[in-house]
């Protein structure tokens, strides 16, 4: 039976070769091999999926919505009928993603890549940019991840009102109810920070610094960049506070972590690392 499909694979992939794609009848065609490959990919034939999608994906003009270096990205990705290989699964998901036909999820396996360090080098900007591409076409996955990095901080400047713009998008076009509960529990929260964070900026321009420090405080304890930056500014000036250049280098430091660059640049100025 092994043979037999091997067989059959090896006729596939000699018919598929002498194609010249010169009308409809022969991209017909392509999206017929697309959809034996996927049967079997769907059937765990990873060997004979993989010789297939590779054959279609090297043909890029004519790759079904870029589908087929998708899925030859993630074979590599995972070691699917091919021995795991992240510099090649990083070659096609980009050349899926930037296509003409891009669909979407390239991109979202690209950023989950470069934001947990998968095979490359851990970089958040890099993450963003993928995940930015993802927003508009796989809506509750792609807005989770963008939001994330927003609301954190993450590869773009920290922007709550953005991050809760983001999640609303996400819970709108999410079709699944426990989705739908996670991204409300998402958008409660990031809701939450900017009531504080807003307060505490209220208080600080009436110049009740007191009252201010307290609400950064707790701000900058759930990731606020400005919060942090703010305290550390309070610190140095004696703002609601005794003049205390420890706690300000403090602050600045784990600011300059979070990725504000405002800090980082101070502390680098200063010679100081973080």
């Amino acid at each position: 039976m092994k043979k037999l499909i091997s067989i059959i694979i090896g006729i596939l992939i000699f018919s598929f070769s002498s194609l010249s794609y010169a009308n409809k009848k022969h991209d017909d065609q392509v999206y017929e091999f697309y959809e034996i490959a996927k049967k079997h990919y769907d059937k765990k034939q990873y060997k004979q999926a993989f010789k297939l999608f590779k054959k279609i994906a090297e043909q890029n003009d004519k790759d079904p919505l870029g589908k087929a270096q998708y899925y030859l990205g993630k074979m590599y990705a995972k070691g699917l009928g091919v021995k795991r290989n992240y510099t090649e699964a990083i070659k096609w998901y980009k050349v899926a993603a930037t296509g003409y036909n891009y669909f979407g999820f390239p991109a979202y396996e690209l950023g989950i890549m470069y934001r947990y360090g998968i095979g490359v080098k851990q970089d958040n900007s890099q993450a963003f940019k993928w995940f930015l591409k993802t927003s508009d076409r796989i809506g509750f996955i792609g807005g989770l991840e963008l939001g994330s990095m927003y609301e954190n901080g993450l590869g773009t400047e920290q922007n709550y009102g953005k991050a809760l713009k983001i999640y609303e998008q996400a819970h709108k076009s999410s079709l699944i109810k426990e989705d739908k509960t996670l991204i409300e529990q998402k958008k409660r929260s990031l809701f939450d920070k900017i009531i504080k964070l807003n307060d505490a900026i209220d208080y600080y321009e009436k110049k009740q610094y007191k009252k201010a420090l307290k609400l950064f405080t707790e701000s900058a304890e759930q990731g606020s960049q400005l919060a942090q930056i703010t305290i550390a500014d309070m610190y140095r000036k004696g703002l609601g506070t005794k003049k205390d250049f420890k706690q300000t280098e403090k602050w600045y430091k784990i600011a300059a972590k979070s990725g504000n660059k405002k800090a980082q640049k101070i502390l680098e100025d200063k010679g100081i690392k973080y």
